[in-house]
This record gives structure tokens, sequence and C-alpha cells, in this order.
């Protein structure tokens, strides 16, 4: 799976998921944009965004989108703290649907 991780998402947080094709908003120059450009420049070319960002499931109808976003909930984006959500990620990777949205806590 394709996956791109938010740009509040801690870089190193993509080596937790060896298994899939990760890379970060900041890599692909998208770290300063707003949710919707960043949305439309991975759609059709990414299946997933990992975001911390837990308002961007109502700022954006995710129904008509073709990728599915994955929200980390813990009590930071300090990456200490989302290693725990690692098991819950992989197990909601392996059958999320274009158009979802899902909270990993």
């Amino acid at each position: 799976m394709k996956v791109v991780l938010d740009a509040c998402v801690p870089q190193p947080f993509r080596h937790t998921l060896p298994s899939h094709d990760v890379v970060t908003a900041r890599y692909l120059g998208l770290s300063l944009v707003e949710d919707l450009e960043l949305l439309a420049a991975i759609e059709g070319q990414f299946d997933v965004l990992i975001t911390c960002d837990r308002g961007i499931p109502w700022q954006v109808n995710f129904r008509e989108r073709n990728i599915a976003v994955l929200v980390l909930r813990a009590k930071s984006n300090k990456i200490a703290d989302l290693l725990p959500l690692v098991p819950q990620l992989i197990e909601a990777l392996e059958s999320i649907k274009p158009g979802e949205v899902r909270e990993v806590s």
C-alpha cells in the first residue's frame, strides 16, 4: 500500500511500516500546504494519508475521495506516544478502503 505521512507525524515513524511504501509530506515538498491541497496532490497516487490532525475528517467529505485517511489519536504526536498504535495501524491498513476515515487509538 502506498502511504503518505502528514507533516504532523514524525518522519521516523515511516520505519514502523516496513511492508508498505511510505513517504512523508515533507519528502513530497508538501509539508507546508493546507489539508485540501495536500489531498489534491496525493489523491490517485497514494492509497492512505496517515495524520494526527483530528480535525481533518470534518474538513473534507472523504466518501467522494479516492484516498483513505487514518487519524492517529495519542497523547501527543511524539514518536514515543505513537509507537503503541502501530499494531492497530497495521491492522487498519490491511482493511481500509478509499473514501474511509478511521481513527487509531
